[in-house]
């Protein structure tokens, strides 16, 4: 993007099309600036509740408790949207702050601090540019415009472990059953998008057609 992202976003709708990107917006990077300028606004190892869904190597996640990370939220999606003229958001990746206890305010819940902050996004966004959720659904209701109907998909039919608490990614079984429990809210609570499907590999015909 060599003129950068605002005129890259203007091609893209002079071509008639919406643009958009997609953020990792409640992690950061260790190195980055925003770490070295708001280091009280970090989560550590030491705050996680719950050994589940940790963040990559070098990464944390926001205080999505403290005031001024709520801010910073919504100047940053206005941002997107003024400056970068982002007309489409996929907030990914934002589930990785659930399993922190809030520091800044600890009479919240993990759950009702991750919602104060998807509401921040949305008033960041305004009315008007889609939002796309991706986590924990019911979290999402009447903020989000649009929530993944399934996991990430990949060439695998076989689930390894069907029970386990949070299933593993890019097989056929988990977004088969996952669209199973989730596709009678197009239309009514969301819309429906869908992840890539692919076919290569080991997938049969009958598994394909499924």
């Amino acid at each position: 993007f060599p003129a950068g992202m605002a005129a890259f976003n203007a091609r893209v709708a002079s071509a008639g099309l919406t643009p958009g990107e997609w953020v990792s917006l409640f992690t950061v990077d260790l190195d980055s600036a925003l770490a070295a300028a708001h280091p009280g606004w970090l989560l550590t190892p030491e705050d996680r509740a719950l050994e589940i869904l940790a963040p990559d190597a070098g990464t944390t996640v926001l205080d999505l408790s403290n005031a001024e990370v709520l801010a910073w939220i919504r100047d940053t999606m206005t941002y997107f949207r003024d400056d970068l003229g982002a007309r489409f958001i996929k907030l990914d990746f934002a589930y990785l702050a659930l399993p922190y206890t809030p520091r800044a305010d600890p009479t919240l819940t993990s759950v009702e601090a991750y919602v104060a902050a998807l509401r921040a996004v949305r008033e960041g966004l305004g009315p008007d540019v889609f939002q796309l959720g991706i986590g924990l659904l019911p979290l999402s209701f009447g903020i989000a415009d649009s929530f993944r109907t399934t996991y990430d998909n990949g060439p695998t039919w076989q689930e390894t472990d069907p029970d386990a608490l949070i299933g593993a990614a890019g097989t056929f079984q988990g977004t088969v059953r996952t669209a199973a429990r989730r596709w009678w809210l197009g239309g009514r609570v969301f819309e429906n998008p869908h992840d890539s499907l692919h076919f290569r590999g080991a997938i049969t015909d009958d598994e394909a057609r499924t």
